[in-house]
């Protein structure tokens, strides 16, 4: 490159890098600039939710257990083969109360009591006589001795007819134990009643108090509901008011239901869980559906209805904070409420004091929410959604 040509270069490149930053210059300084001003504080966006009075009544689920309201042990109160056994007779099965489960050979109790009834037909016989002899000796006495002066007693056989009456008052009780051996031979259900366990067999030699049968009352099953204990307050228990209970019980894709109510109040508490142990009982549980599993010791879904609380303001449980404090919203502002909480549910907090109802309340979590904090309210289609 000759010098011409450098020196040229040299002295171009100044000026044009020049001409640029002053243009640049010129541009910035039309450009117009934004007005500055002070932030301002709208608040936090919040969805909110609308406090409603109105009544409810307490439903109480619990987990409950069936258990027999009845039970009990059969054994013949005679000794005998057995010679006759129900054909339905098995674990499982149901009997009717009277209805026969099985007999034992009748055979020496029935000439008991043939020999039992002879020996009162003697006993009578014995005390007649005695006393017809006793009428004749009177009457000879008071022939030759007159009628003022009494017989003496072993003159009129008083003795013996004491004896003979006594001896037939025996054999009358003999006669009455006989047939009621003869009638124990045969051994019904005591009530209505579903066999637990047998061992009965034809053809068996069974002795007198030997427990063959368990059987437990049909017509009436319990369920033993564990409840808390402050759950009380709201149930009745006993008497013609006793709350009613609704009992489901699920196998598979089916499902049986019975109703029952709350009977009695167990007198202690539950030791582990320290809760109140309630008997439902349901009355005919097999009369509709005997094909119901509804087995002792089987777990059961019991729905207790409790009384009415009476006017109540409901929120959803989620907008209750810790401490049973509520965000209420005030005029744009957050106005901190503490509150008495009657009952919780799964989804509901049920007020009965701090609140009157139509609050409007906070149903967004936020941090660091004081007393007169700047909310803004969510429209109304986002409040209803964050309320269902």
């Amino acid at each position: 490159m000759s010098k011409r040509r450098l020196f040229i270069t040299l002295l171009l490149v100044p000026l044009v890098l020049a001409s640029g930053f002053g243009l640049m210059q010129w541009m910035a300084g039309r450009r117009p600039h934004p007005s500055r001003t002070a932030p301002t504080d709208r608040g936090a966006l919040v969805q909110v939710v609308t406090a409603e009075r109105a009544e409810r009544r307490v439903l109480i689920s619990a987990l409950g257990t069936v258990q027999s309201a009845r039970r009990a042990e059969i054994a013949p109160q005679v000794a005998g083969v057995v010679t006759d056994v129900a054909p339905q007779l098995a674990t499982g099965a149901f009997f009717a109360a009277g209805e026969l489960l099985f007999t034992v050979d009748d055979t020496d109790y029935r000439l008991a009591l043939e020999q039992a009834k002879a020996k009162v037909i003697q006993a009578k016989s014995d005390l007649a006589i005695l006393r017809a002899k006793a009428a004749t000796a009177r009457k000879e006495w008071v022939r030759r001795n007159g009628a003022e002066i009494p017989p003496p007693s072993l003159l009129i056989l008083a003795p013996q007819i004491a004896t003979a009456e006594a001896a037939l008052r025996a054999a009358r009780a003999a006669a009455s134990q006989a047939e009621q051996n003869l009638a124990r031979t045969r051994i019904s259900a005591p009530f209505t009643c579903r066999i637990l366990t047998e061992s009965v067999e034809k053809g068996t030699y069974v002795k007198a108090g030997t427990r063959l049968l368990t059987v437990i009352a049909a017509d009436r099953l319990e369920i033993l509901t564990p409840v808390p204990v402050a759950e009380l307050a709201w149930i009745t228990v006993g008497g013609q008011e006793a709350a009613v209970a609704d009992i489901v019980l699920r196998a598979g894709k089916r499902q049986w239901r019975w109703t029952g109510r709350v009977a009695r109040l167990l007198a202690e508490v539950e030791p582990q869980g320290k809760t109140a142990q309630l008997v439902v009982t349901v009355d005919q549980p097999y009369r509709d559906q005997k094909d119901a599993p509804l087995l002792l010791g089987m777990l059961v879904e019991v729905t207790i209805h409790g009384g009415a609380t009476g006017p109540v303001v409901v929120v959803p449980r989620a907008v209750l904070r810790e401490g049973n404090v509520l965000w209420l919203v005030q005029e744009g502002r957050i106005r901190m409420q503490e509150v008495h909480v009657a009952r919780l549910t799964r989804d509901e907090a049920w007020i009965d004091q701090g609140l009157a109802g139509g609050e409007t309340v906070v149903a967004t979590a936020l941090s660091g929410v004081a007393n007169g904090m700047k909310v803004r309210i969510a429209n109304p289609p986002l409040a209803r959604e964050a309320a269902e």
